[in-house]
């Protein structure tokens, strides 16, 4: 791998004990093993990821976490595990334990559990992002539609702009968290995107119909760790 000598790259899985749609939702069962078993053998079956660190404050999770192949050595504190607490300082907090202890880390990647279907092509692209083309975050995406009129943009100036003019193509693309990955080393070289679109990749579970959902998914053959 490219600058392999030069530090680690971290997968972070921030996976707190609360939740409010699902109860228990980082360790309910989804195709007969706990929902964040699956990203973390995503990222295992990568075979780019050094580390697999769980930021949490529960200790059932934990359990299940190092049961599946994650390392939890140590914990979120509480007041980063509440409703209203930001996944951003959960990262963070991680990832400045692991700097202290000495561990020398080249690239992040945040890996939320709720995104269980990633493939491999996904991290090979991330760290080739940021390690041959040298940009300074990855950030998966996906497409939405724009009707005209509906969405606006607003420019240096002030002055809002239709983001879709009429007979412009209607398409834009959003954030959509299965894999955000940073240099610890900005250039500033700024952000890829890469672009989601399939059935198993647009799994994001947050309430009960979401599981029924990814069950489906899986059931019919549409998961794919290697593609």
């Amino acid at each position: 791998m490219p600058e392999r000598n030069k530090g680690k790259i971290i997968a972070i899985i921030p996976a707190r004990g609360g939740s409010k749609g699902i109860h228990r939702k980082n360790i309910q069962i989804l195709g007969g093993k706990p929902l964040i078993a699956w990203t973390i053998e995503a990222a295992k079956m990568s075979r780019v990821v050094d580390r697999i660190i769980v930021s949490t404050e529960d200790e059932e999770i934990a359990e299940v976490a190092r049961e599946w192949g994650g390392e939890v050595p140590f914990f979120r504190p509480v007041e980063m595990a509440r409703d209203d607490s930001s996944a951003g300082e959960a990262v963070c907090h991680a990832q400045s334990r692991l700097i202290k202890a000495g561990e020398n880390v080249a690239v992040t990647m945040v890996l939320y559990p709720t995104h269980p279907f990633r493939t491999r092509h996904m991290f090979k692209a991330a760290v080739s992002a940021l390690l041959d083309h040298k940009c300074d975050t990855f950030t998966t995406v996906r497409k939405i539609n724009t009707p005209p009129g509906k969405f606006v943009g607003l420019n240096r100036q002030g002055y809002i702009y239709p983001l879709s003019l009429p007979g412009a193509p209607q398409v834009h693309y959003r954030p959509y968290g299965l894999i955000t990955a940073t240099r610890r080393h900005h250039l500033n070289r700024g952000t890829y995107v890469y672009p989601v679109s399939d059935l198993a990749s647009l799994v994001d579970i947050d309430e009960p119909e979401d599981l029924k959902y990814a069950e489906a998914v899986l059931n019919a053959g549409f998961v794919d760790y290697y593609g």
